[in-house]
């Protein structure tokens, strides 16, 4: 409630603060850490004050200096290159492109869909997507672990799944309206358009949610589950190679996009799935036995990821578990998918995964995505679920005393 909320601190009136933000009277608020919160009063303290001043100084001056001269740009970036390695800034056309879609980028994912995405492509990948689904409820009719009171609600969450494939059925208004003062300064200009954004945000409050709307644009490369909507997400942008190509032969397909979309399924009965219900409101849906036992075979997963590093980092088990089991979820269901159908070659369908995960990345880039990165580094995420299908060691010849082979005692399944 608002009134607890507010009685975490004295120094700021927070309930002002929210009226005053939303535009209306809010009678509940949602924390993202509690933990937090019960230490604010330490934080936000008079004697903590200049410092906050100093912060905010330094944080504006930063942010906005990448709006000025390209040598400004490249001075204020310098902090977060150091940080990731990158040899060098952005070229100017990368970033004025990345600040237009910034603001923009729906109209841009409009623009990439019509030139590049086909509505053959799409009824294809819907088709794939409801294979996958079929083998989730094939696999879980038949599941020997869970109770059927469990089964019985997943299935009717994965038959409520909703299905979003390429783009948007319509670009949000909001967007289309937008324009661009063209006697304004750039910093002007974005900070109007930033605050259209906010206030429309801010509106949305209590108000029905619109499940319409996509959080990423067309254009975009990647794909999600959105456990508040119960839906996966699948943009343009990842719909094309090496993910998907229309006219190559399904196994590669399999291999790339179809374990990609089972890997998103799984993310609806994992132990974050868990706590959202068929219409994705925070219900957990398991019962307490069954909810103990997926995270007990959870933990086989954890160990099998255990003293793994790259590059001479170590791979943190329980930080990437979640996506750990939606990868090995979703080569299984893609791989069961790809098998019937004709002509299966499991060299190709591994051979796409692998080259799906490719990427170019440096030292300290590697070091900071493994401590802060929920995904496992990528060449871990070719190599390591691979390691758990009898389909793989027979398609590349692999045998005991290979160094990807892996017993089938230490082999693990969850879904």
């Amino acid at each position: 409630s608002i009134e607890d909320f507010s009685a975490y601190l004295d120094t700021i009136d927070l309930n002002a603060y929210i009226e005053k933000l939303v535009g209306k009277k809010v009678d509940k608020v949602i924390l993202s850490s509690e933990r937090f919160w019960k230490a604010a009063k330490e934080v936000y303290s008079e004697d903590h004050w200049p410092i906050f001043k100093n912060w905010l100084i330094a944080k504006n001056t930063n942010y906005f200096a990448s709006f000025a001269s390209y040598d400004l740009f490249k001075f204020a970036g310098s902090f977060s290159r150091t940080l990731t390695g990158a040899a060098q800034a952005p070229s100017p056309e990368r970033e004025a492109y990345a600040l237009a879609h910034s603001q923009f980028g729906f109209l841009l994912g409009e623009y990439f869909r019509i030139k590049h995405f086909s509505p053959e492509a799409k009824s294809d990948v819907e088709s794939m997507i409801h294979k996958m689904i079929a083998v989730y409820r094939d696999r879980l009719t038949h599941n020997d672990w869970l109770g059927p009171k469990t089964i019985k609600k997943a299935i009717n969450k994965l038959d409520h799944i909703a299905i979003k494939i390429g783009y948007p059925d319509k670009v949000p208004t909001r967007f289309l309206e937008r324009k661009v003062d063209q006697t304004a300064t750039l910093v002007d200009n974005y900070i109007s358009l930033s605050r259209q954004e906010a206030r429309f945000r801010l509106s949305r409050w209590n108000t029905k949610v619109d499940t319409s709307e996509w959080d990423m644009t067309a254009d975009t490369v990647n794909a999600y589950y959105d456990p508040q909507s119960n839906s996966i997400n699948f943009p343009a942008g990842i719909l094309q190679l090496p993910f998907y190509e229309f006219k190559r032969d399904p196994a590669a397909n399999y291999g790339g996009i179809g374990a990609v979309i089972a890997h998103e399924v799984s993310h609806a009965f994992d132990t974050n799935g868990a706590r959202f219900d068929e219409k994705g409101s925070l219900n957990n849906w398991w019962t307490k036995d069954d909810l103990k036992e997926f995270e007990n075979r959870a933990k086989a997963i954890v160990q099998a990821w255990t003293n793994l590093k790259i590059d001479g980092v170590p791979v943190n088990p329980k930080l990437t578990l979640t996506e750990n089991i939606a990868d090995l979820g979703g080569m299984s269901a893609a791989l069961q998918a790809a098998e019937n159908g004709d002509h299966f070659s499991a060299r190709l369908f591994f051979s796409t995964w692998a080259a799906i995960w490719r990427m170019k990345a440096n030292d300290e880039y590697v070091k900071l995505l493994a401590s802060i990165d929920e995904h496992a580094p990528n060449k871990l995420r070719a190599n390591e679920p691979v390691k758990n299908f009898q389909e793989f060691f027979d398609a590349f010849a692999i045998k005991k005393g290979d160094g990807m082979y892996r017993a089938p005692e230490d082999r693990v399944k969850l879904w």
